[in-house]
């Protein structure tokens, strides 16, 4: 049988898998990642402690963002700033931080993260900067 997912090898598949799918109609689609900043010091792109936490889907989110909570656990990345729209309005100077998340054995994405604020109950939020890269 085709699957139609994997028509293009250059994709990476979404698997979206739960014990209560009760959870996507109250919450919006959502997925367990695990997600480690980028050492500033390594050439090599060093990882940092690994965290394994809950993520929101928002197809309508410009650039990815983690909670004030996960910002403070990928300290020792790779920071910046940068200018992001999101529901809450423009906002300029956003702080970044430089991570890996992944929600799948070999299916990783290297992106700054913005700190989002009111993201609760979610620690990652995964924006269209990664999900234009994915098929659902």
């Amino acid at each position: 049988m085709d699957n139609p997912l994997n028509l293009d090898s250059s994709w990476c598949c979404l698997n979206v898998q739960g014990r209560d799918p009760r959870a996507m109609i109250q919450q919006g689609p959502n997925i367990r990642v695990t997600i480690a900043a980028i050492a500033a010091i390594a050439a090599d792109g060093t990882r940092l402690a690994v965290h394994v936490c809950g993520a929101i889907i928002d197809t309508g989110a410009e650039a990815s963002c983690v909670s004030p909570d996960m910002f403070a656990k990928l300290a020792g990345g790779v920071q910046s700033v940068r200018d992001i729209a999101h529901a809450y309005g423009n906002v300029t100077g956003e702080r970044t931080v430089r991570a890996c998340v992944s929600w799948m054995p070999e299916v990783a994405f290297e992106r700054n993260f913005s700190l989002l604020d009111h993201l609760a109950p979610y620690h990652v939020l995964i924006g269209r900067d990664i999900l234009c890269e994915c098929r659902f």
